[in-house]
């Protein structure tokens, strides 16, 4: 039987693994994770598998993703996989040392112990990653010619520049808690539509001048300085940026957290209502004192 779909639920127990072209399911006795887990053994024994979870088990060791498989989703999250880390790569080179193309598309490895540098290789058919709660302690490379539109590295030590290439299929970046620096340029991040880089140290300007697609921007705690400019036909919807050393302006009707720039709705509602209020009550006094004093005249 060729299983496409293969669910780990746990350690040292039986296995349930479903076919999802047949709808079935059965309980497979004859393998068992074990601590020094081989992704690459594992799946010379399901030649034909697709989606493999293996999240949640206590895995250890290092995290080899071979690139002549079939997986199209991995989801390895929640493990202890220590050392560095190498994405599939299908670049010429890539290819012809490892005798096969990787159809990888959906990778989780959030929550384990891995290091080093954090590389999207040239070619990778990578669409979502979620690295985020690692040790990434190196440099964040993002090569050109991939597929990613998700990215999720928050919670992690990756420090130098942050470098997006141009027409870079990106729409979600998300690298909050890192030690990343320098400019935060999406001038040429055409496709972006949501950063969120809360808590790094980026001490360079920020420019979205070329950017009409990003909804969602958070850059909460950082050191960045200079103007803020919101490009015309911005589609933003918010823009989260206090803490920082920009020069802003209130005339802009997007969701924000700009020191004073809510003080108009706090003067209206602490100010105004109440003086209205006290107008109203001063007019009725008046028209009942007036009433009562054409009664006594009567």
């Amino acid at each position: 039987m060729n299983i496409y779909k293969l669910f780990l639920f746990s350690v040292n127990i039986s296995l349930i693994f479903c076919s999802e072209l047949i709808q079935e399911c059965e309980i497979l006795n004859s393998y068992k994770i074990r601590n020094k887990f081989s992704l690459e053994t594992f799946l010379n024994q399901f030649p034909r598998l697709e989606k493999l979870d293996i999240s949640g088990n206590n895995l250890k060791g290092n995290l080899i993703i071979p690139n002549n498989t079939t997986l199209v989703e991995l989801d390895a999250s929640e493990n202890y996989f220590k050392g560095k880390f190498v994405i599939p790569d299908n670049s010429e080179i890539g290819l012809f040392f490892s005798n096969g193309e990787s159809k990888l598309e959906i990778l989780n490895i959030s929550n384990n112990e891995l290091t080093g540098d954090l590389i999207i290789p040239k070619n990778s058919t990578l669409v979502k990653l979620d690295a985020r709660n690692n040790h990434f302690n190196g440099k964040l490379n993002i090569e050109e010619q991939t597929k990613l539109e998700e990215l999720n590295i928050s919670d992690n030590r990756l420090n130098g520049k942050l470098i997006i290439p141009p027409n870079s299929n990106l729409k979600t970046l998300k690298i909050s808690n890192n030690l990343l620096h320098g400019n935060l340029d999406l001038s040429e991040c055409s496709k972006l539509e949501e950063l969120i880089a809360n808590n790094n140290i980026f001490d360079g300007e920020l420019n979205i001048q070329e950017n009409q697609h990003l909804e969602i921007l958070h850059a909460i705690n950082n050191g960045l300085r200079g103007d803020i400019k919101i490009p015309k036909n911005s589609n933003l919807k918010e823009i989260y940026l206090r803490n920082n050393n920009l020069n802003y302006s209130c005339d802009i009707d997007i969701k924000n957290d700009f020191p004073g720039c809510n003080d108009q709705l706090r003067t209206f509602l602490f100010i105004v209502i109440p003086l209205v209020v006290l107008i109203i009550i001063c007019f009725v006094v008046v028209m009942v004192k007036k009433i009562g004093n054409g009664n006594e005249n009567k």
